[in-house]
C-alpha cells in the first residue's frame, strides 16, 4: 500500500510506527455517564480497602500493594534508571521492596533509551491471605505513560472491587478491561488524558491460594511465563500469545471493522484506520481509542492455568524484554538464582535486555524494560 507511512529507522522494533495528530476528540462517542460515575468512585477508593470489605468476605490480615507511580521528575530522568515506587502495607505487610524479596518477588521498571519520552511502562503486585495480583503495563504513543499510570491506578480496584471476584475472577477481570476502556474513552473526550493516539498493553495474573491454578487475563505483546522443573530439567510454558495484527483470528476482526494489517517493511505488522492513521503493531490494548474504530479492541484473551507442582517461577514482563531475550533464554537466566535472590534475577533479566536493545540499534535507542519475578 503505497500511501501507508512507513516507521522511521530508530523507530521499527517499537510499538507505534506514526502517530498523526488527531482532533481532541475520540470520535468514539461522547462521554459514558457510567465512566464518569466509575472514575469518580474510584478517586475516593484505596485498593487495599477493597480487598475483603465485603461482608460475605472477612478482611484478610495481610496486604500489601506494590506499584510504579507517575515520575515526578520526567526530565532528569535518566536512561535505564528506575521508575518511581510506592508501596502501602497492612497488618503485618511492611512496605518496602525489602518485604518482597524476601517472600521471592524480584521486580524492576527501567527507562528506554529515549531521550523525549519518560518511562512508560509500569507494574503492580498485590498480596495477601487469599490471592496473589500481578500486573504489568506497557504504554505507548505521546501520552501512553499518562494511559499506563492510569490503568495501574484503576483496573486492579475495579477487579478486586467486583464482589464476585474471587468465584468468577475471569468475568471481574473481563469487565475490569471493559470498564477501564470506557473511563479511557471519558478522559478523552474532556480531555484530561488523550488516548487516542496513545495506550497500553495489559497483562495480569490472579493466582488465588486456595486454589491450585492461575487465571491470566492479557491485551497485547507483555508476555507471561512459568519457569517449570520436571524432573530436574528446567522448561518454560508461556501463558500468553502475543496480540499481533497478522494472527488470523486478529487480522480477520481488524479487516471487518474496516481497518488495514500492512506489514511495515522491518519487522512488524501494524493497524492503520482507512484514511491511513495509526502504525500501531498489536491488534488489541487498552486506550488507542482511534485503533479502536479500525478493529482494535480492549477485550482481554482469558485463561486459567493449572498448577502441577513443577511450577519454579512466574515470569511477567514487557515486550522491552520479549523483543529479544526468547522464553528459554529468560528461564537459564532465572534459574540460575534461588527464591533468596529473586531481585538479582529481576536486575539480569533487564539488564540482559538493555544489552541486547543497545547491540541492535548501536546504541542509538531502547524500549523501556520491565520484569516481575516471583518464585512460588
Amino acid at each position: 500500500m503505497a500511501n501507508t507511512p512507513q516507521t522511521s529507522k530508530l523507530r521499527r522494533r517499537l510499538t507505534v510506527g506514526q502517530c498523526d495528530p488527531v482532533g481532541s476528540s475520540s470520535g468514539a462517542g461522547g462521554s459514558n455517564q457510567d465512566a464518569k460515575s466509575l472514575i469518580s468512585d474510584l478517586k475516593g477508593k484505596k485498593l487495599l480497602d477493597l480487598i475483603g470489605s465485603d461482608s460475605a468476605a472477612p478482611a484478610v490480615g495481610r496486604r500489601m500493594s506494590y506499584s510504579t507511580c507517575t515520575d515526578k521528575n520526567l526530565k532528569r530522568r535518566q536512561s535505564y534508571d528506575n521508575k518511581d515506587e510506592v508501596c502501602e502495607g497492612v497488618g503485618d505487610a511492611k512496605a518496602g521492596k525489602s518485604t518482597l524479596n524476601k517472600e521471592g518477588i524480584g521486580l524492576c521498571c527501567k527507562k528506554g533509551l529515549k531521550p523525549e519520552s519518560p518511562n512508560q511502562d509500569s507494574f503492580h503486585v498485590v498480596r495477601n491471605d487469599k490471592f496473589n495480583l500481578y500486573g504489568v503495563f506497557d504504554g505507548h504513543g505521546p501520552n501512553g505513560h499518562d494511559v499506563s499510570n492510569f490503568v495501574v491506578a484503576n483496573l486492579f480496584k475495579l477487579f478486586v472491587g467486583a464482589k464476585d471476584y474471587d468465584t468468577n475472577p475471569e468475568g471481574a477481570l473481563n469487565d475490569a478491561f471493559l470498564n477501564t476502556q470506557a473511563m479511557l474513552l471519558h478522559t478523552t473526550d474532556t480531555k484530561e488524558i488523550d488516548a487516542s493516539m496513545s495506550g497500553s498493553t495489559c497483562t495480569v495474573v490472579y493466582q488465588p491460594l486456595d486454589r491450585k491454578e492461575l487465571i491470566v487475563a492479557h491485551v497485547g505483546d507483555s508476555r507471561a511465563i512459568l519457569m517449570t522443573n520436571k524432573g530436574g530439567k528446567m522448561g518454560n510454558q508461556d501463558l500468553t500469545e502475543d496480540h499481533k495484527p497478522d494472527l488470523p483470528a486478529e487480522k480477520k476482526r481488524i479487516e471487518q471493522a474496516g481497518g488495514k494489517v500492512v506489514f511495515d517493511g522491518y519487522f512488524n505488522h501494524r493497524v492503520f484506520t482507512k484514511d491511513g492513521r495509526g502504525g500501531l503493531n498489536m491488534s488489541r490494548a487498552l486506550g488507542d481509542t482511534v485503533a479502536h474504530k479500525a478493529g482494535v479492541t480492549a477485550e482481554p484473551e482469558i485463561a486459567k492455568i493449572p498448577l502441577t507442582g513443577s511450577e519454579v517461577a512466574l515470569i511477567v514482563c514487557t515486550d522491552g524484554v520479549w523483543e529479544f531475550v526468547q522464553s528459554s533464554e529468560a528461564v537459564q537466566l532465572v534459574s540460575k538464582y534461588g527464591k533468596d535472590r529473586a531481585q538479582d534475577a529481576a536486575e539480569e533479566l533487564a539488564k540482559t535486555s538493555w544489552d541486547k536493545w543497545i547491540e541492535d540499534s548501536d546504541g542509538e535507542v531502547s524500549d523501556d524494560i520491565t520484569a516481575i519475578i516471583s518464585f512460588f
